[in-house]
């Protein structure tokens, strides 16, 4: 469970349990109140640090369904439930039911690529 919302310490009963509930939420508070006004880039990189994760370089994983959004760019959704979108003019021959993967690349963009074969394109995360 993350951090307990008021709403959490308040269903609880004993006055003991529920201070300290209430102690827990406002160091949230006061953590998220820190980091407010930074960039989202050293946001993201101090939380990931704080909760001791790793720094993803790529992940894989397998296209569901491709469709073109009005300028002809791929719009494709991952089994992941992730959806990323085409930048770069570039084509790639892909299908649904392709292993790709996609790796950070220069100034925060993104290259998918498809697993075991040569060349790549640049997508964006869409959600």
């Amino acid at each position: 469970m993350g951090e307990p919302t008021l709403a959490d310490c308040r269903a609880i009963g004993s006055d003991a349990e529920r201070l300290a509930c209430y102690d827990a939420a406002a160091a949230g508070m006061a953590a998220a109140e820190e980091l407010f006004g930074h960039d989202s880039a050293r946001n993201a990189a101090e939380l990931r640090a704080a909760a001791g994760i790793g720094e993803l370089e790529a992940i894989t994983a397998t296209v569901n369904s491709i469709a073109t959004d009005p300028h002809g760019r791929l719009l494709l959704a991952l089994d992941n439930g992730q959806h990323w979108e085409q930048v770069d003019p570039g084509r790639l021959a892909i299908q649904p039911g392709a292993l790709v993967r996609i790796r950070r690349a220069a100034l925060g963009s993104y290259l998918l690529g498809i697993e075991g074969r040569a060349g790549s394109m640049r997508v964006r995360r869409r959600r």
